[in-house]
């Protein structure tokens, strides 16, 4: 990772990724900067803002993958360095969730969600622009039902990525309310919905958690879920695997045509997007709090991976 600097006291970042180097011999390695290319990503609703910005990659022989997850791809540039590799040994990804901005920047309550993840095999590109489109997304109605007196609900969506389990940042959701969420295909993705009391500082102090079952969307369909938030489950789900006879009568974890959701115990929420599994990861630019949510965002701080 390079840092340039900006004359606002910000970085500029780039990206610069080798997959393969040999140490045979006398090696010698040119890094420049201006050979990275910025990563652009837009979306159809024109008043929708990034939400979460993530640039990932595993590699064989990696102890964990290696992440750059931040609030925007402003100010970041990549560049792949050397042969690609086979898709078995590296994989990279970039992923980001947009939705509409609410006055506080939590994105509370935002009538949609995009949550988009591309897969590289072998190789992480020098520079990705893409513009997505309704008709190559899968999408998903979502329904929430009330929570208990007092409590408050909010969601997060994990894209599941070749040796990584990406990045979500909870987005507080209204409780009864709705919200359509659309999805990119040819990765799976895990939805949760924690909801329960919030403290002084405003953050959900989670009393339970609802998990979806892992799901794989057809581009182009559309599909519908009812979450019940304050109960122990949550409605049965479509089925999902090959052969499965249809849409289930009946919730059980065993089966493979269904999920189920339950309450698992207390945890404090994360003020920083989370991510399931471990990872060598920086992060930049996103406020810790619902105070400094509503301060602008910068485009960038010193980077800390390397």
């Amino acid at each position: 990772m390079v840092g340039t600097p900006l004359a606002d006291g910000g970085y500029d970042r780039s990206l610069h990724v080798q997959a393969l180097l040999d140490l045979t011999a006398d090696t010698a390695i040119t890094i420049d900067s201006r050979r990275a290319r910025p990563i652009t990503v837009t979306v159809p609703e024109p008043d929708a803002d990034s939400v979460l910005a993530e640039v990932s990659f595993s590699q064989d022989g990696l102890r964990a993958p290696y992440a750059e997850v931040g609030p925007t791809f402003d100010g970041l540039s990549t560049e792949f360095l050397g042969e690609p590799r086979p898709a078995d040994e590296f994989t990279a990804h970039i992923v980001s969730q947009w939705a509409r901005p609410s006055a506080d920047g939590t994105f509370a309550d935002s009538p949609y969600l995009y949550a988009l993840a591309e897969a590289f095999a072998g190789r992480l590109p020098t520079g990705f622009s893409k513009h997505y489109r309704k008709s190559e997304l899968a999408t998903v109605h979502q329904r929430f039902a009330a929570v208990p007196p007092g409590e408050y609900a909010q969601r997060s969506v994990f894209p599941d990525l070749t040796g990584s389990a990406g990045a979500a940042w909870p987005i507080p959701t209204s409780a009864p309310g709705s919200r359509v969420e659309y999805y990119t295909t040819g990765s799976t993705w895990s939805t949760f919905l924690e909801f329960g009391p919030r403290d002084e500082s405003g953050f959900l102090q989670s009393r339970g958690i609802f998990a979806d079952s892992t799901r794989e969307y057809r581009a182009g369909s559309h599909n519908r879920d009812s979450w019940a938030a304050h109960r122990t489950a949550r409605r049965y789900l479509p089925s999902r695997a090959a052969g499965c006879p249809g849409p289930a009568k009946t919730s059980t974890p065993s089966s493979p045509c269904t999920g189920t959701g339950t309450v698992t115990p207390a945890r404090s929420a994360s003020t920083r997007p989370t991510r399931r599994s471990s990872a060598t990861a920086s992060w930049w630019a996103r406020p810790t709090s619902p105070a400094a949510a509503s301060s602008p965002r910068r485009r960038g701080r010193r980077p800390t991976g390397s």
